[in-house]
């Protein structure tokens, strides 16, 4: 048995030393607001009255930075994972007397997310040509989150715990990988086909005066499908690259 062990730990040792490491990921940020101006008059029997105004859009943001390491075993097979981080606002505004000039009273409404996540992947290039090769991925993902609510109403500010989310999801996707050189290697999956399982769990808890107790949402989907009418849809396509070491 120790010969045994110390046979698999050799070669285990051997397929490692031998592994080819890569790297890639994502990192985004991405932030939309904006204001909006109003003009109206009102008419009552000879009186006109007329409305200047200008308040916030609804705003948001959000920064979401992903890693990609991996290893591949041989010319065919690869395994990794990427780490992914999540972070997002939206706030609304609100003016309770929108239509007089003279108020300046706006409340805010923000809702703040974050989230932390592991997806490993196993990947295995089944043909390839020269510098192309295709591969299937298989991803087994995880992610935890928790959110906030912030209002601000009359100058005062209120902060409250929101629900805790888990999801867990599961996905086979088909892609492409182009070696431009021994470093570099483009990759693109295409989402025309897809088999992809997901498991969403909301917890909520209340801790009031009057109300106690804690309210569980969960949800679960699957979908398996070919979708050849949306093969040339540039939203179906995603294109990347990694490094190789």
């Amino acid at each position: 048995m120790k010969k045994v062990f110390m046979t698999l730990a050799a070669v285990a040792a051997f397929s490692f030393a031998n592994a080819q490491l890569f790297v890639g990921g994502s990192l985004g940020f991405s932030s939309q607001s904006g204001k909006t101006n109003a003009n109206y008059t009102t008419t009552v029997g000879s009186l006109t009255t007329s409305y200047e105004t200008e308040y916030k859009s609804p705003s948001s943001s959000e920064f979401v930075i992903a890693p990609k390491v991996g290893f591949y075993l041989n010319e065919k097979l690869a395994v990794g994972a990427s780490l992914i981080f999540d972070r997002y606002s939206e706030t609304e505004f609100d003016y309770p007397q929108l239509w007089d000039n003279n108020s300046e009273v706006e409340n805010s409404y923000k809702n703040i997310g974050t989230a932390f996540g592991i997806a490993p992947f196993v990947r295995y290039h089944f043909a390839e040509w020269n510098n192309l090769s295709l591969f299937g991925e298989l991803t087994v993902g995880m992610m935890w989150g928790n959110t906030k609510d912030v209002a601000i109403v009359d100058n005062k500010e209120t902060t409250l715990d929101g629900p805790k989310t888990f999801a867990f999801g599961v996905s086979l996707t088909p892609g492409v990988a182009y070696k431009i050189n021994e470093h570099i290697q483009l990759e693109a999956t295409l989402d025309v086909f897809g088999l992809n399982y997901m498991y969403e769990k909301m917890t909520e808890t209340t801790d009031e005066e009057i109300l106690k107790g804690e309210t569980v949402v969960t949800n679960s989907s699957f979908n398996f499908g070919v979708d050849s009418e949306s093969l040339f849809n540039v939203g179906q396509l995603t294109v990347g690259f990694v490094y190789k070491f």
